[in-house]
């Protein structure tokens, strides 16, 4: 005589429910970050208005782009934030290139390859001694791994275009950003984009800067709004007085003279 089993198989919506219930059991904090994290790259959470990157640059959403060294390191921008920013550099030609926070060149590498071959491309980060004891810093603090530090040796200021062709293109700079002379580069910079120390009396310096440094069609991006209070703190004071944005699912923060011109 034979025996029918009849096999229970839950619905895809009740699988999907339980995955998720397996997983918040194994690690509760994750359902928390989550959360957060859908906040933040929504919209949700900071004062900025959200908008589709391609709606600030339509051009953008058209260009072909090339992207290397996509591996992230803590602190790093995502891949999707790569991408944006790349294809703002692309559809925007900056004649001058301006980065705050050079950290390991991943960012400044990609602008170079999504800029024309005389674009000029400037990045300022602290001298090795004192890049050291920042990194000190972050790692005693919880915020970036020891392996990750740029001044471990592993990846070091500049580790991605120091070797590349296409370094050729960028000048890295040393010092520190609320002591250094920015007079040269005042009106000139074309894209700017601020990933320096997020404590906000150093992000309020390096914006003051950029938008002197800005030219009339120039773009700035900061990153890690609103996830770092500093940044988010200074641009909520700064958008009483500029069009500022939060891009659509990403911790980037924009204001142009360029978006949708010319586009």
């Amino acid at each position: 005589m034979m025996v029918r089993r009849e096999v229970f198989q839950l619905s895809q919506p009740a699988r999907r429910l339980a995955n998720i219930a397996r997983s918040v059991s194994r690690q509760p904090s994750s359902l928390l970050k989550g959360t957060v994290a859908y906040l933040e790259v929504n919209g949700r959470i900071g004062a900025l208005p959200t908008v589709y990157p391609f709606a600030l640059f339509p051009a953008a959403g058209r260009c072909q782009t090339v992207l290397q060294a996509l591996d992230s390191p803590m602190g790093g921008v995502r891949l999707s934030e790569l991408a944006i920013v790349s294809a703002i550099a692309a559809a925007t030609h900056p004649r001058m290139v301006f980065e705050f926070g050079t950290l390991n060149g991943r960012t400044t590498l990609n602008l170079a390859l999504n800029t024309a071959d005389d674009c000029d491309i400037y990045t300022l980060d602290l001298p090795e001694e004192r890049r050291a004891e920042f990194d000190a810093g972050l790692v005693a603090q919880g915020h970036l791994r020891a392996t990750e530090r740029p001044s471990s040796g592993i990846r070091r200021v500049g580790h991605y275009f120091s070797a590349h062709p296409l370094g050729r293109k960028i000048t890295q700079l040393q010092g520190d950003s609320r002591e250094f002379d920015f007079r040269a580069f005042y009106g000139k910079a074309d894209l700017i984009f601020i990933d320096a120390n997020h404590d906000y009396s150093y992000v309020k310096s390096d914006s003051a800067e950029a938008l002197k440094m800005l030219s009339e069609r120039g773009t700035v991006i900061w990153h890690d709004y609103p996830n770092s209070l500093g940044v988010t703190e200074c641009l909520s004071e700064l958008k009483c007085d500029l069009a500022l944005h939060h891009i659509w699912e990403t911790t980037l923060a924009c204001y142009s003279r360029a978006s949708k011109a010319g586009a």
